[in-house]
C-alpha cells in the first residue's frame, strides 16, 4: 500500500456538533485520513464498519442503543486488527480506563484539539504504515517462495524485482561459519541509505531474504515507472553496494521489466536461474536476464588426450607432472571466463575422475573434501586461488593410496612371516585368510604384488625346501615321516608337489644325496 493512500476513518459519536467536528478536523489534519462513514450509536456503527471495512474507528464512550465499551469488545472479537480512539469527557474517565483494559491505547479529550489530534493520527499513521509493510513484505516472500495468497493488499501493484548476491555462489547446504562471513558482510552494507538515496522519495521497497545467505530479492513499487528506468537504477545501486562491499564482489540480476504481483513467482524463478548460471566468480556487475551468454556455453570436458596424460602419470606416481598439468588445466578453464556452475561441475569431475583411478577414500570423506572447496569458491576473489584447495583433494587421495599400498606391504610381510614360522602345521590359504580377514582371492592377488608369486607356492616352496633339508640330514628317514613333518599326511600327495617342485620325487632326490655322500 502506498504511503499517499489516504486511511479510511469512521467516527462513532452521539451528538451532532461533535461529530461533525471532529470528522472537519480529521480531515484538515493533512495526514491523508479520510472519513468515510458516521455513527451516533454503536449499534449502527457495527453495521457501516462491518460495510466499509475502516482503518480506524473514533468512537464516544456514553451512547444509547450501544455504548462505546459494547462497540469496543465487538470490534475486537470481529477484526482485532483494527485501530480504535477513544473520546471521552473528564466525567467518562472511568469508562475510558475500561477501554483501555481491551487493548485501546489512543484517548482524546473533548473537545477536540487539533493539535492533539494530530499527534494521535501521526502515531496511528506510522503504525499502520509499520503493519501494512510487515503485511506486504510477508504476502510478497510468500509470492516469492510460490505460495501465492489470495489477498487484495496488492492486488493490482507492481513491482520491479532485484536479486542482489553478495560474494560467490554457494553451496545448496550453507555451513553456520559461511552463514556468519555474509551475515556480518551484510550488516556493514547500509542498504536502507543506499535505497533512499537511489529511490525517489514516496517510493516503497522489501528486502526479502533469499534461501541463500548471501542473496536477498530488492522489490521495488513500480507506480509511474517505465521499463527504461530499470537499467540506470540497476547500474547505481549495484555500483553503491560495491563501493559497501570491499571484500566480496556483487552482483545484480534483473529482467528488465515490470512484473504484476501475479508473475512474481515466475520472474523470481526466472532469475534465480540466470544468477545462478551467469555469476563468474570473483566479477561484480549487472546481469539482465535477457543476456543468456552463459547459458549458450557448452558443458567443460577434458579432452581425451589430456585424460589419457592425466591416467599415465597417476600410474606411474609422478605427481610433480600431474599437479603441473592439473594446473595448467585448470588455468585454461579460467582464460576462458566460464561461469563459476560450470567450473564448479568440471572441477568435481576431475575430482571424481582420479577419485575412481585412486579409489581408497570413503565416499563420505570425499563429499565432505568437496563440500569444504564449494565453501571456499563461495567467498574465494578468483578461480585460481582455490588450485592450491584442488590440488589437496587429489593429493589427498594419492596420499591415503600410498599409505593403504604400504599398509597392505606391512600385512604381506607378516603373514609370509606367519608361514614361515607355521609351514609344517596342517594350514592352507583358506585357514590363512581367514586369519588375516581376506578373501583367498584378494590374498592371492596382494601377496603376489609384493612377493612375485601366490602366497600357495610360497607355503609350497617352503614345505619342499624343508623336506630337501631333512632328506639331505637324513638319508635314511623315511619319506612318508618326511612328508608329515612339512605338513602333507598324505604321502603319494607329497611325492607329487616334491616332484613338480624339483623335477625329481622324494626317492630320486635322496638317492642322489646318497651318491654324493659317497
Amino acid at each position: 500500500m502506498s504511503k499517499l493512500t489516504k486511511r479510511r476513518v469512521v467516527v462513532v459519536e452521539d451528538e451532532h456538533k461533535i461529530r461533525r467536528n471532529t470528522v472537519q478536523k480529521i480531515e484538515d489534519s493533512g495526514l491523508s485520513f479520510e472519513v468515510v462513514g458516521t455513527a451516533s450509536n454503536g449499534l449502527d456503527a457495527l453495521t457501516i464498519i462491518h460495510s466499509l471495512q475502516p482503518d480506524v474507528v473514533f468512537t464516544d464512550i456514553i451512547m444509547p442503543k450501544m455504548d462505546g465499551l459494547a462497540l469496543i469488545k465487538q470490534l475486537r472479537n470481529d477484526n482485532p486488527e483494527i485501530h480504535i480512539v477513544i473520546l471521552s469527557g473528564y466525567s467518562e474517565f472511568e469508562y475510558a480506563k475500561s477501554a483501555m483494559k481491551l487493548g485501546v491505547r489512543d484517548y482524546l479529550l473533548k473537545p477536540l484539539k487539533l493539535e492533539a489530534l494530530i499527534d494521535c493520527l501521526s502515531n496511528i499513521r506510522t503504525s499502520l504504515e509499520m503493519n501494512d509493510s510487515i503485511t506486504v513484505r510477508n504476502i510478497l516472500t510468500s509470492d516469492i517462495s510460490g505460495s501465492l495468497s489470495e489477498t487484495n493488499a496488492i492486488r493490482n501493484e507492481e513491482f520491479i524485482l532485484f536479486l542482489i548476491c553478495i560474494g560467490n555462489l554457494c553451496p545448496s547446504v550453507t555451513a553456520i561459519s559461511l552463514t556468519t562471513i555474509f551475515h556480518d558482510n551484510w550488516s556493514r552494507i547500509p542498504l536502507n541509505d543506499i535505497l533512499r538515496s537511489s529511490l525517489q522519495e514516496n517510493e516503497q521497497w522489501w528486502v526479502i531474504d533469499e534461501k541463500s545467505p548471501n542473496q536477498k530479492f530488492l522489490l521495488i513499487s513500480a507506480s509511474n515507472r517505465q521499463p527504461r528506468y530499470i537499467v540506470h537504477l540497476a547500474e547505481e545501486i549495484q555500483q553503491k553496494l560495491v563501493d559497501n562491499s570491499p571484500l566480496h564482489s556483487v552482483n545484480l540480476c534483473h529482467g528488465g521489466t515490470i512484473t504484476q504481483r501475479s508473475g512474481i513467482w515466475e520472474k523470481a524463478q526466472a532469475l534465480r536461474f540466470t544468477l545462478d548460471y551467469e555469476l563468474s566468480i570473483g566479477t561484480s556487475r549487472v546481469i539482465t536476464q535477457t543476456n543468456g551468454s552463459n547459458l549458450k556455453k557448452p558443458p567443460i570436458s577434458i579432452d581425451p588426450l589430456l585424460r589419457n596424460k592425466l591416467t599415465s602419470f597417476l600410474q606411474s606416481g609422478e605427481k610433480a607432472l600431474l599437479k603441473q598439468e592439473i594446473f595448467h588445466l585448470l588455468t585454461n578453464w579460467d582464460r576462458l571466463k566460464y561461469p563459476q556452475r560450470l567450473l564448479e561441475i568440471a572441477t568435481m569431475q576431475l575430482i571424481r575422475n582420479i577419485h575412481l583411478q585412486t579409489g581408497r577414500i570413503s565416499e563420505e570423506e570425499l563429499y565432505q573434501l568437496e563440500y569444504g572447496l564449494y565453501e571456499k569458491l563461495a567467498i574465494c576473489t578468483d578461480f585460481p586461488s582455490i588450485f592450491e584447495d584442488v590440488w589437496g583433494i587429489i593429493e589427498r587421495m594419492l596420499t591415503v593410496k600410498q599409505d593403504e599400498d604400504m599398509g597392505t606391504q606391512k600385512l604381506m610381510h607378516q603373514i609370509a612371516e606367519y608361514m614361515k614360522l607355521n609351514f609344517t602345521e596342517f594350514i592352507n590359504i583358506e585357514d590363512i585368510s581367514q586369519r588375516y580377514h581376506f578373501t583367498p582371492a584378494y590374498l592371492s592377488k596382494s601377496f603376489k604384488k609384493y612377493y612375485g608369486e601366490t602366497p600357495l607356492k610360497f607355503l609350497i616352496k617352503l614345505r619342499i625346501e624343508e623336506a630337501k633339508r631333512l632328506i639331505q640330514e637324513n638319508p635314511n628317514y623315511d619319506i612318508g615321516k618326511i612328508g608329515e613333518i612339512v605338513g602333507y599326511t598324505d604321502q603319494h600327495y607329497f611325492s607329487r608337489i616334491f616332484k613338480n617342485s624339483t623335477g625329481k620325487s622324494p626317492s630320486e632326490f635322496r638317492e642322489l644325496v646318497r651318491k654324493a655322500h659317497v
